[in-house]
């Protein structure tokens, strides 16, 4: 498939995005209040080179014409440029599981279930002790507690046993 550029919405004179999931800054000139030292000078066209966000997704990150940064998703400016806005509510999926594949062919606009789904299927739905956040393994609770860890996998999966007496 042949790469096909289009402008990045919000920001249609300074970048551009391509079907491949690749961002660059278009060449201009700077004026004034953009300019970082007051006169005109002469951006080059040149391709970004998104770094990994902590959650694995690739950022870019542009400058508004008084110089704040925004950081943005790579898949979202991709989808907004090809395919339109997201639907209220709706998760951008890729279809490998890859969250650094950007091309868009590999996105799609699903529910929230439908990429959770997805995400059970690629085997990157992280739960348990394998979630970012989580402070012990499985194991490692269950001997701080005394317990097996079994006992632990299911207080985690919220399962509840019921004793009852005669």
């Amino acid at each position: 498939m042949t790469e096909i550029w289009k402008s990045l919405v919000g920001w249609e004179d300074a970048y551009a995005v391509s079907s491949h999931g690749r961002v660059k800054r278009i060449e201009r000139i700077q004026y004034n209040a953009e300019a970082k030292f007051g006169y005109p000078r002469k951006l080059g066209e040149r391709l970004l080179a998104p770094p990994i966000g902590k959650n694995g997704y690739p950022m870019i990150t542009i400058r508004t014409p008084n110089r704040k940064p925004t950081w943005l998703y790579v898949h979202e400016v991709v989808m907004r440029a090809f395919v339109g806005e997201r639907p209220k509510g709706a998760h951008i999926c890729h279809n490998d599981g890859d969250k650094t594949n950007n091309d868009l062919v590999n996105l799609r606009y699903d529910t929230p279930k439908g990429n959770a789904a997805d995400m059970f299927h690629h085997g990157t739905l992280c739960f348990g002790d394998k979630r970012p956040e989580a402070k012990l393994t499985n194991k490692q609770a269950a001997d701080k507690y005394g317990v097996s860890w079994v006992t632990i996998h299911n207080i985690g999966k919220n399962v509840v046993y019921k004793e009852e007496y005669i």
